[in-house]
């Protein structure tokens, strides 16, 4: 990161390796991501490279699988355009491809006018998608929002579905992952409304509360044939509501989130979506540049789950996370105790979504030791 006469510029290198991903049934044996960009007097030249592979070898099976996906993702941005293309290329050894050669040309224009206590945003673009194996798809993002007070919001906004969503196909002997070509571009009418407030010094207060309506919302589509599973996708009508709330001072830090989904043509609950949740910190004054802190963990039990993906409930748990901080200029480091009390449980969300989802209730670890030393060059 650095900058030169009116240029500024930025590149980083991320590298992980032997991510163990117990949801899938494949881990992360290598992910090597670069991304670099170059500003100029408010527009921006980026561009990010990822290349991603993940296999079963650390796993006792007969069945070996291998997934290579590269990803470019490029743009030219600016106060009211975006210019971005997307390459996406998902391979499997000994197997079929996936999502041949997946390429995305897209362009938006989008302008904010302040109109007193008013202000009203306005965007449109268009995207153009294919692969080598399927036609090409047009699809219109756009979106209009009124805000009120810098407040209370009203939206009407529409994105494209995701990629694996419509071009996808993974085909394996215990299920198939199938795309659906023909899905519509959801659009999503949204009231919501935003507060933030100081109290007692520097502690600050966050309340969101949002309404969503959705047309030709995206929902997974779970059925057997046989004993071959199979998940695919289809539009549907939607409601979503809830909050986030939040509490942040320099000894205590609370974060409380909570989300209601309906699928309004099937009369089930949508997938994939969480239980209320809770967090609570507690922190010590910093001592010879030390910090001490308690953590509690609260998810509710999950009983709305959809019929429609095959979706099974979970009960409630709690959790103690406990730890040191140490920050002294430029360096910091953590050590930190997960799961404290070595909790068994698990975790709503499915993870139907991704196709190489293992498609079983997973439990989250218990109790974890954690260290972290982190130091930024200036």
């Amino acid at each position: 990161m650095g900058k030169f006469n009116e240029f500024s510029y930025n590149a980083n290198v991320w590298l992980f390796r032997d991510v163990l991903l117990p949801y899938l049934m494949m881990d992360e044996r290598e992910n090597k991501t670069y991304a670099f960009g170059l500003s100029w007097k408010g527009n921006r030249l980026y561009a990010n490279l990822t290349d991603h592979i993940m296999d079963n070898g650390l796993r006792n099976t007969m069945m070996y699988m291998r997934n290579n996906a590269k990803r470019i993702r490029a743009g030219f941005t600016g106060e009211i355009y975006d210019l971005y293309y997307d390459h996406w290329n998902v391979s499997m050894e000994h197997r079929q491809i996936p999502m041949p050669n997946y390429r995305m040309f897209g362009a938006t224009l989008g302008k904010s006018l302040p109109l007193g206590n008013l202000s009203l945003f306005s965007k449109l673009g268009v995207e153009y998608a294919l692969t080598d194996s399927a036609k090409a798809r047009v699809f219109v993002p756009f979106a209009l929002r009124l805000t009120l007070y810098s407040k209370i919001s009203f939206e009407i906004s529409s994105s494209s579905p995701d990629p694996k969503e419509v071009f996808f196909r993974f085909d394996v002997m215990h299920g198939n992952f199938l795309g659906n070509y023909s899905l519509k571009q959801p659009i999503k009418f949204s009231l919501t409304f935003e507060r933030s407030s100081n109290f007692l010094g520097s502690s600050v207060i966050n309340m969101y509360l949002f309404s969503h309506f959705v047309k030709d919302y995206v929902e997974i589509l779970g059925k057997k044939e046989g004993m071959t599973r199979i998940v695919t996708f289809e539009n549907t009508d939607a409601l979503l509501l809830g909050y986030l709330f939040g509490i942040s001072s320099e000894y205590l830090i609370l974060n409380s989130s909570y989300t209601f989904g309906k699928n309004l043509k099937a009369n089930d609950y949508l997938s994939e979506i969480p239980p209320l949740s809770l967090s609570l910190t507690l922190q010590t004054p910093t001592f010879y540049y030390t910090k001490a802190f308690l953590r509690f963990n609260y998810n509710d039990a999950q009983t709305r789950v959809s019929r429609t993906a095959n979706e099974t409930p979970v009960t409630s748990y709690r959790t103690f996370d406990a730890g040191i901080r140490f920050n002294f200029g430029n360096l910091k480091a953590e050590v930190s105790v997960n799961n404290l009390l070595n909790e068994n449980y698990c975790t709503y969300m499915s993870y139907s979504r991704d196709p190489f989802a293992s498609g079983v209730r997973v439990y989250e670890p218990g109790r974890t030791l954690n260290f972290s030393l982190s130091s930024s060059l200036r």
